[in-house]
Formats: structure tokens, sequence, C-alpha cells
């Protein structure tokens, strides 16, 4: 698998954000993922024990933007346009 980039300041990736999540994504080619291990600090629970869907949100939304950096063009980034996210029961 190969790392993708993160940024310095980026909720999700970014080493130097000290309330960030600090995430790594990987590319796995030969599934055609990308993959991340995440484990969310409680103080991002909405009810106790559960994510808040803010975080859920966020963390879709990063990914699927990183799915077009599968073919390891890191400098092809992009940004949101619109995202809806569909709630069907709370996130552990």
């Amino acid at each position: 698998m190969q790392k993708q980039p993160n940024s310095r300041n980026c909720f999700l990736c970014g080493r130097q954000n000290e309330v960030g999540l600090k995430v790594d994504f990987y590319n796995d080619s030969e599934k055609q993922q990308v993959r991340a291990n995440v484990t969310i600090p409680e103080h991002f629970n909405s009810y106790p024990g559960f994510v808040h869907g803010g975080i859920i949100a966020a963390l879709l939304d990063e990914t699927s933007g990183r799915a077009t950096l599968l073919n390891g063009d890191f400098d092809n980034l992009m940004v949101t346009a619109r995202l809806e996210v569909k709630y069907i029961q709370p996130t552990p």
C-alpha cells in the first residue's frame, strides 16, 4: 500500500492540528480502495458512546476526495461541491 500525503493543518489528516484526528490514508492499488484506520476520541461524541454525525460526514468527505488520488497523482486535488449523508443508525 502507498501512503497518501498529509496536510499540516487539515482537521482529518493534519499532523500539526492539535485538535485533529491525524488520520493516515493509504492507496490499496490492488483492490482499488483508499484505506485508513481511525480511532475517534471521546470528545468527538454526540451522545456518550456515539460519534458525532459531523465527524462521520467529514470522514466520508475526505475519503471520497482521496479516492480520486488512487492513481498516485497526488497533485490532482479537488473540493466537494455537495455532500448529502443519510444516517441510518448511530456510529459507536
